[in-house]
This record gives C-alpha cells, structure tokens and sequence, in this order.
C-alpha cells in the first residue's frame, strides 16, 4: 500500500477503517486503487481522531462534610 499512498498521509483498506471508526477514527474516501500484489481495492485516507465533545454539566451536588467513609 506504501507504493499507491501519498506523502504525510496514512491510507488504509476498508477492513482496517471499519475496526478504527467506532474507536472514533474519521476518514476520507480514496476511491478503489489498484494495490500491487492485491489487485483493486477500496481504500480510504486517514483524517485523525473525531473531535471530543465537550459534556458540560452545571448540577450541584452537595457534599455532606466531614469524614467520608473509603
């Protein structure tokens, strides 16, 4: 795959893309590419990790005080 990618970037076959994207791994299409010693196969580019989402929760919780048991 190294002789059909590009410089700075990571292209990977669609098996490879369907274990990273529930990890939250996001991906360009490539298009089918002919790989050498595999024939055509569609691949894809790797773009990075999907952006975290930010979880923003304004509920009070109150503490009792003094001694909290371990």
């Amino acid at each position: 795959m190294e002789s059909s990618g590009a410089n700075g970037k990571i292209q990977v076959t669609f098996e490879v893309k369907e274990i990273l994207e529930p990890l939250g791994y996001t991906f360009k299409t490539r298009g089918l590419i002919n790989i050498k010693g595999k024939g055509t196969m569609e691949t894809f580019w790797l773009t990075g990790p999907r952006p975290a989402k930010r979880i923003i929760n304004s509920t009070k919780i109150d503490m009792p005080s003094g001694d909290m048991p371990n």
